[in-house]
């Protein structure tokens, strides 16, 4: 039992290291569309895949989009989805979602 509980920590550690590592390579994206606002979703998705080689082949789905919520500048909303699995020991394996996005400020397009 003591072995089972063990491994379960493992399991569980390693996942919140992988959900945390697509965060920060999220973050990483967003701070480079914000030196240079041309970068397409292919690049951006590319960059984050590129950050994210010790974690294995992740499934990674990067999106952009333009962001209006905030009177007054011009922001994109940069997010991504990250498909992984966590097996269990004895009872199988158990597919997960997590998705995570970050607001990417670009320009102040009025007096604020």
């Amino acid at each position: 039992v003591l072995i089972l509980f063990l491994l379960g920590i493992l399991v569980l550690g390693w996942s919140i290291h992988c959900v945390q590592s697509v965060r920060l390579a999220l973050e990483q994206a967003g701070r480079a569309l914000q030196i240079n606002e041309n970068l397409t979703e292919q690049d951006l998705a590319n960059l984050v895949g590129s950050k994210l080689k010790s974690i294995g082949d992740p499934t990674i789905s990067v999106s952009l989009t333009d962001d209006t919520s905030i009177t007054g500048v011009r922001a994109k909303n940069l997010s991504a989805r990250y498909g992984f699995s966590i097996a269990i020991p004895f009872y199988g394996t158990y597919q997960a979602t997590y998705s995570t996005s970050v607001k990417v400020p670009l320009a102040v397009t009025s007096g604020v």
